[in-house]
């Protein structure tokens, strides 16, 4: 029962390679939203309005949103379909992602029932955890730009997607690459993504984010983020 147990997790992650290349998932956008009401909002949150102003798919989010959670229809209209450049990065970041998953058990990638008993439990064990977040993305996307307003309008769309479907019960996650970006992706989702959430009251401890640095062999940088089903 182990050894398939081994083998059945092997084939599913085996298949991320095919589920976020072949993948365009939710990708939206919106049309800017200004009012009095959003104001009373924004100063609720803790956001300045220039912030918001220059971010208008969260400030979006934020009008719709209740009790932690996006609760009416922020009416999002989808993004221009990938281009062909746009699924080859993609691809070169999710080959990325298969190498360093295979880093965590490098025998993994040989399983079979003569070698089952021999992977290490442990290392094993962070495999699997981490194959599942992979497994759990279900859009992936190219945001365009050097700095953080650049980028703002196509991770928040892709943000916002992710968010509204606040009744999941599985995990879902959105893989972002940003090929042109000249800061530190980490400084980023941290201060332009998880500290407005924060404020917003949105996800709670249900997000879980991982950003990639090309200091650490990520081909441009990048950055996961799942949002735990109930």
């Amino acid at each position: 029962e182990r050894r398939a147990a081994k083998k059945m997790d092997k084939m599913k992650i085996v298949l991320l390679l095919v589920t976020l290349v072949s993948t365009n998932g939710f990708q939206w956008t919106t049309t800017h939203f200004v009012g009095k009401a959003l104001s009373i909002v924004v100063r609720r949150a803790g956001l300045s309005d220039t912030w918001l102003e220059n971010r208008p798919v969260a400030a979006r989010l934020l009008e719709c949103s209740s009790d932690g959670s996006i609760m009416s229809d922020p009416k999002l209209s989808p993004l221009a379909e990938q281009t062909d450049d746009e699924k080859q990065q993609l691809s070169l970041l999710v080959d990325y992602l298969h190498t360093e998953l295979l880093k965590l058990s490098p025998d993994a990638d040989e399983l079979d029932d003569e070698n089952a008993e021999t992977i290490d439990d442990a290392a094993y064990a962070d495999f699997i955890a981490e194959g599942k977040k992979l497994l759990s993305i279900s859009s992936s996307h190219v945001a365009h730009g050097e700095d953080a307003d650049a980028v703002a309008h196509s991770v928040w769309t892709c943000l916002g997607s992710l968010l509204y479907d606040h009744n999941q019960e599985d995990d879902n996650g959105i893989l972002v690459a940003m090929p042109t970006y000249l800061g530190d992706v980490k400084s980023y989702v941290n201060d332009e993504l998880l500290k407005p959430l924060s404020l917003m009251g949105l996800g709670k401890d249900r997000i879980q984010v991982e950003s990639y640095r090309v200091a650490q062999g990520a081909p441009f940088p990048a950055f996961r983020i799942v949002y735990s089903g109930k």
